[in-house]
């Protein structure tokens, strides 16, 4: 049985939280356009740790490229729901 890495728990974790402060207003009387500006740009790369984790965890492929490719698009097929 595969063992969960907990690094990418903790890393997923972390975007997370970065996503909400990204997208949270800040209640502030003196919330002023450098210090949400600054808050953006440091919350950022959370897009990025998303792609990452999700790379981690779908890779490395076990079948042929084919096979992963059609079960991977399958799943958001709109005729997948359609029974077709």
């Amino acid at each position: 049985m595969n063992q969960r890495d907990t690094a990418l728990d903790i890393i997923r974790l972390l975007a997370c939280f970065m996503v909400v402060l990204m997208h949270s207003p800040m209640p502030l009387v003196n919330a002023n356009g450098p210090f949400l500006a600054a808050m953006s740009y440091f919350m950022a790369p959370c897009i990025g740790l998303f792609f990452m984790v999700s790379g981690a965890l779908l890779l490395p492929v076990k079948t042929d490229y084919f096979t992963f490719l059609r079960r991977r698009f399958g799943k958001i097929s709109p005729l997948q729901s359609f029974g077709a």
